[in-house]
């Protein structure tokens, strides 16, 4: 695990539940890190990082083993290793072996591994190296803060910077109303962008979106709505460079939908942060994108999803299917900027994806006038309905909200919300999630609301 980093998981079933009783009492000690550190240093040559928590979930409790990536790429064992059983030694490693994770598997690397390793210290070098630039241009007169770094050219503000600097400088160029060096930037980015995906810079790629993201996001914390706007115009021109001039689709080999669902993972963390500082012009904003070339699909959201879904983009290794919520989750547990008021690992991340998600389809409806899902999808159906139904409760009772997100009367509104119900229940029936509106307040007004006459 120390190529890719990863969790393990102990005391749940192969469906990643809760298996009462989980760890036993006696057993817990084994997952202090001070105890599980120097029985794998056995066998592990420093340096290698884990981290360890045991919980109780209810009446199981599991523990939690964080392995971090590698800093040197990959691990190499330090003795061989073996157990006994009916008097004879089982070797299982020996010195110098080194393994890879293959789906569900632990095996001895393949060739296909190194470029698993390359790739990933290619990305910590490079980050390393953006950190490295700003203290450059430090060295040549412009300061390490924020402050001093936005006096010197308007160049200095770039997406190249590491993501500390970059957010900082952002900030303070939204406090001063500087808006040459926030244009220049967006106007470098979306430039950039075209010749990276040409020259298959993928990780440069995903950096930059990440960029034009957080200033998207510090643009809807502080309130700044034209720059949110450009930078969201910024992101929509980045997802259309994945259609082919006069072509149907993609690029080749797939870099189309490769671009469509790493801007898709960003907007969507995005919508989230806007659900969270109940800034609902952001959230129609976000929502009601269309894809570009493609005149079936009326969103971006909806197109994104299914090119990715055809392109078995959301089956893991392990071939179990991924969640597009979840992807999301994880871009913004690495972006400080689309988290400002919550913790990488605070819960709420994912409820309000749930809630941007199905605010989304109920704006894409009002927006289109149809029900028909050529424009939007329930992402949010793998989740119990508690995450996302508090969404539906306030658009019944905020006359704001609703005048923003579904201007539309409540018999139409009401058609939508039993729309989403049946596509969400169809889906969550599989996955033990979406199970129906719970809250009575819901429940009374999909009651005495009648459907619109046709």
């Amino acid at each position: 695990m120390q190529i890719l980093g990863g969790h393990i998981v102990v005391g749940v079933d192969d469906d990643a539940r809760p298996f009462p009783p989980g760890i036993a009492g006696e057993h817990q000690k084994w997952f202090d890190e001070a105890t599980l550190r120097p029985i794998l240093a056995k066998w592990l040559p420093e340096p290698f990082e884990l981290r360890t928590a045991v919980h109780a979930i209810g009446d199981c409790t599991v523990a939690l083993v964080f392995v971090a990536p590698n800093v040197d790429g990959f691990c190499i064992m330090k003795i061989d290793g073996a157990y006994g059983r009916a008097g004879k030694d089982h070797l299982v490693f020996r010195r110098g072996d080194v393994f890879a994770r293959h789906g569900t598997s632990s095996e001895r690397w393949r060739q296909s591994d190194i470029n698993r390793v390359w790739q990933n210290m290619a990305a910590a070098s490079k980050e390393a190296w953006r950190t490295e630039l700003r203290d450059d241009l430090a060295e040549l007169g412009i300061a390490r803060g924020a402050q001093r770094l936005i006096e010197g050219p308007a160049g200095n503000f770039t997406w190249r910077l590491d993501t500390a600097a970059f957010d900082a400088a952002a900030l303070e160029l939204f406090r001063r109303n500087d808006d040459i060096p926030l244009q220049r930037s967006l106007n470098e980015a979306t430039a950039d962008a075209a010749d990276l995906l040409d020259n298959r810079k993928w990780d440069e790629l995903a950096t930059l979106v990440g960029r034009v993201t957080s200033l998207a996001a510090q643009a809807v914390t502080y309130h700044r709505r034209e720059w949110f706007d450009r930078a969201l115009k910024s992101l929509a021109n980045i997802y259309r460079l994945g259609f082919a001039p006069n072509q149907g689709y993609s690029r080749s080999e797939g870099l189309g939908t490769d671009v469509w669902l790493l801007v898709l993972e960003h907007i969507i963390a995005l919508g989230a942060l806007a659900v969270r500082v109940e800034d609902w012009q952001a959230v129609r904003a976000i929502t009601v994108q269309p894809p570009g070339a493609d005149d079936y699909y009326t969103t971006w959201l909806r197109h994104g999803l299914t090119m990715a879904a055809r392109a078995n983009r959301f089956t893991g290794p392990d071939q179990r299917s991924k969640s597009l919520i979840t992807m999301a989750a994880e871009r913004a547990a690495s972006m400080p900027a689309l988290r400002p008021d919550i913790g990488v690992g605070d819960d709420q991340l994912i409820t309000s994806m749930c809630q941007f998600d199905i605010l989304a389809a109920l704006a894409i409806i009002a927006a289109t006038g149809t029900i028909d899902r050529r424009g939007w999808y329930t992402n949010f159906a793998r989740f119990h309905s508690s995450r996302t139904e508090p969404a539906v409760t306030r658009l019944l009772t905020d006359s704001e909200m609703r005048a923003i997100l579904f201007p539309r009367p409540d018999s139409e509104l009401a058609a939508a919300l039993r729309e989403i119900d049946r596509a969400a229940s169809n889906e969550g029936a599989m996955l033990n999630g979406w199970h129906g509106f719970d809250n009575p307040a819901v429940q009374r007004f999909l009651d005495g609301t009648a459907a619109p006459e046709s």
